[in-house]
């Protein structure tokens, strides 16, 4: 890659089950009326982004855009986290999800203006450490432990037919099946509680699963996680409150507690597995920190982001 890159684009060719290839000329034509001054690079493999990511950004490169799903967006952001590049995202994905809050979901038109013309919004990231894998990782949108993760568990091993929340609700009833409840030890900003628990989400962004309303109210630049903490019930009623999660009145249930935290530690028993980011990896027991405002990322400049 030349030393004097300017701007990058990502592209995983393969995101949104090849939709994001086919978009390439569209994209071409929308960023190159403003500027052809544009690396265009292509992944192939699982790593490829956040490795190109990280020689742009060494390389001097001033924007870095991903294209792509929550894969692509997640990898480009932790090779660009601690440089002086700035992260865009044209999102072409299932999820989505931190596009949804930054508004730029939904429409090419305004995710490539956002790119040229847009301001930026320095996001918080969350760093999670656990056990089953080696150095912090780091998230945008979520980490949690529990049936939600199991269920993540789930789509990613078994339900390849479907995508985004149909995928997740269908994930959820399989898992359904063989769960218990287990024993949580949650520490949120020096504050223990102990609680038999279905599951705990840590939501840096109000979405997840693509679309689903986890953490109403919650923004990626506020310096805090909103957690949901949802507590032993009986497995119908779990079901029933998942499809209320969609609008966020999932809330309303007395199992269901809200907090607001920016260090949180997690032990379960027995373990349970993580998801960060609609990855599941290693295991609790495991400690979240907040870095405020870590990532430069590029955003409508005609619609604040409210999520």
């Amino acid at each position: 890659m030349p030393s004097t890159t300017t701007n990058v684009i990502i592209v995983n060719p393969t995101a949104g089950r090849g939709e994001a290839g086919k978009q390439v000329p569209a994209i071409r034509r929308l960023l190159e009326a403003d500027s052809a001054d544009w690396i265009w690079l292509y992944t192939k493999a699982r790593g490829d982004a956040e490795r190109m990511a990280r020689e742009a950004a060494a390389n001097g490169a001033s924007i870095v855009v991903a294209v792509g799903g929550d894969g692509t967006l997640h990898e480009v952001a932790n090779g660009l986290l601690g440089s002086q590049s700035t992260l865009a995202l044209i999102p072409i994905g299932t999820g989505n999800d931190l596009a949804r809050a930054l508004k730029l979901h939904g429409n090419l038109e305004v995710a490539c203006r956002a790119v040229t013309h847009g301001n930026i919004l320095h996001i918080d990231v969350g760093v999670i450490e656990g056990a089953g894998f080696t150095g912090p990782r780091h998230f945008l949108v979520i980490a949690g432990t529990g049936f939600d993760a199991r269920t993540a568990q789930t789509v990613n091993e078994g339900v390849r037919w479907i995508s985004g929340a149909p995928a997740y609700v269908v994930g959820a009833i399989k898992t359904l099946m063989g769960f218990t409840p287990f024993e949580l030890t949650l520490t949120t900003d020096g504050e223990k509680r102990q609680t038999r628990a279905m599951f705990v989400s840590v939501a840096n962004a109000e979405t997840t699963g693509g679309g689903m309303k986890i953490a109403p109210g919650a923004k990626v630049d506020d310096g805090q996680f909103d957690l949901c903490l949802v507590g032993a019930v009986p497995k119908l009623t779990l079901l029933n409150q998942l499809t209320k999660v969609f609008d966020g009145k999932h809330v309303l249930h007395p199992a269901v507690t809200m907090l607001r935290a920016s260090e949180i530690t997690l032990d379960a028993d027995p373990p349970q597995p993580l998801l960060i980011d609609g990855e599941v990896l290693g295991t609790t027991p495991a400690r979240i920190t907040l870095m405020r405002g870590a990532l430069p990322i590029k955003v409508p400049a005609e619609t604040p982001p409210v999520g």
